[in-house]
């Protein structure tokens, strides 16, 4: 008869299968797995709950200090201006006979843009020749009249060595030679008038035709044909003409506490009411010397250089210019609110000495295990929103109290 065998326990099969500690190993790395995602969820969870209380205080409307980059910048207005314009006057008085410009319109240099009526102009030109040659003639009579002059002198002197005239005879004579020269000098200075009065004369013919002194685009006219126009001590202005409106100058009054940062080759933007949300550049190519007083308000003007390839900017537009003055990188920054709040109840919490020193150092609220603490900070410089902390015990996340919250009506 056949024995048989009791049934092994399972874990003496787990040892004849050598399964006993592969299973153990199995079972630590997964509980090692377990152990980990706890962690990580807990950690995410942590660190969620320390963001929360970061980004907000109950009770408070917060900020919080942190790193970034700092543009400091000066404000200013002003108008556009052509880079190069010039009014172009007449000279002359007269009556306008053409106009041959209008506004927008193109010129050339040397192009004719008006032209005055030349009839008594050509009538004065023709009175001056007539006077040259009266002159001339003058002269050729006074040639004549120096010769016959001299040989009669000639005459003269030599009776008289003979002395065969008398001496007054001779002294006459030569008195007529000396009369005979000075009319022919007389004679040709006056030629040399009259041809200057004729040159002149030309001269005013030529000036009754306006011409552009520069090629550009024409931004005004004021003047209409048969106008009468009178250059007394200064020629009235027919044309206004730009030279490249693709290329401007803004002019913008820079506050006297600001002219202090405000220098040559710095960048600025701009914008102007016609493009709402445009932004344009510019840089700066002077700052002038010259103090502009508006209003008991010292300014001096910036001229800053701006590139106009599409012709959108238009002279006369106001403008308001933003002038980066400096730029700092990577600093700890706070919102400006945070320096001015305070609790209200600092006062009657403080003792008298402590009050004056608060007063005078600067500094943030923050909340602390629940408790209202201040932190001494040193401001650098601000762009009208954020302050620089360039001092003080404040940590970069630290959260920062700007204004109690506002409660719900």
């Amino acid at each position: 008869m056949t024995a048989v065998s009791p049934p092994m326990p399972d874990q003496h099969i787990s040892q004849v299968l050598g399964l006993d500690g592969r299973a153990r190993r199995w079972r630590r790395a997964a509980w090692v797995v377990v152990a980990g995602v706890l962690v990580a969820v807990g950690s995410a969870y942590a660190w969620r709950t320390v963001q929360g209380r970061t980004a907000r205080i109950p009770g408070y409307e917060t900020g919080v200090a942190e790193r970034g980059d700092l543009t400091v910048a000066v404000t200013a207005t002003g108008r556009l201006e052509p880079a190069n314009r010039v009014q172009v006057g007449a000279e002359i008085s007269g009556r306008i006979a053409e106009v041959k410009a209008d506004f927008n319109h193109r010129v050339t240099r040397g192009q004719v843009l008006a032209e005055l009526d030349t009839e008594q102009l050509r009538i004065r030109v023709d009175e001056v020749r007539a006077a040259v040659a009266l002159a001339k003639a003058a002269v050729a009579q006074a040639d004549a009249t120096l010769l016959d002059t001299t040989a009669t002198q000639q005459r003269v002197e030599q009776l008289h060595q003979r002395q065969m005239v008398s001496d007054a005879e001779d002294g006459a004579a030569t008195a007529a030679l000396a009369r005979a020269r000075a009319m022919k000098a007389s004679a040709l200075a006056q030629v040399q008038s009259a041809e200057a009065a004729l040159a002149a004369a030309n001269s005013a013919l030529r000036r009754a035709v306006v011409r552009s002194p520069i090629s550009g685009i024409v931004l005004s006219r004021t003047v209409e044909r048969g106008q009468t126009v009178i250059a007394a001590l200064q020629a009235p202005v027919l044309f206004t003409i730009a030279e490249d409106l693709a290329q401007m100058r803004l002019h913008t009054n820079v506050d006297e506490a600001d002219v202090g940062r405000v220098r040559e080759g710095q960048r600025a933007t701009f914008t102007v009411d016609a493009y709402p949300g445009k932004t344009f550049d510019a840089v700066i190519i002077e700052v002038r010397h010259e103090p502009l007083l508006v209003q008991n308000v010292v300014t001096y003007d910036a001229v800053l250089s701006v590139a106009n390839p599409d012709l959108l900017l238009r002279p006369g537009m106001t403008a308001t210019a933003s002038i980066q003055t400096d730029t700092h990188t990577d600093v700890l920054l706070v919102p400006n609110a945070a320096l001015r709040w305070a609790p209200a109840t600092t006062a009657q919490e403080q003792e008298a000495e402590k009050k004056k020193a608060l007063k005078r150092q600067e500094g943030v609220w923050t909340v602390a295990d629940g408790v209202l603490r201040r932190i001494p900070v040193v401001p650098g410089v601000s762009d009208g929103a954020r302050t620089e902390v360039v001092g003080g015990s404040l940590e970069e996340g630290t959260p920062v109290i700007l204004a109690l919250q506002k409660v719900a009506p």
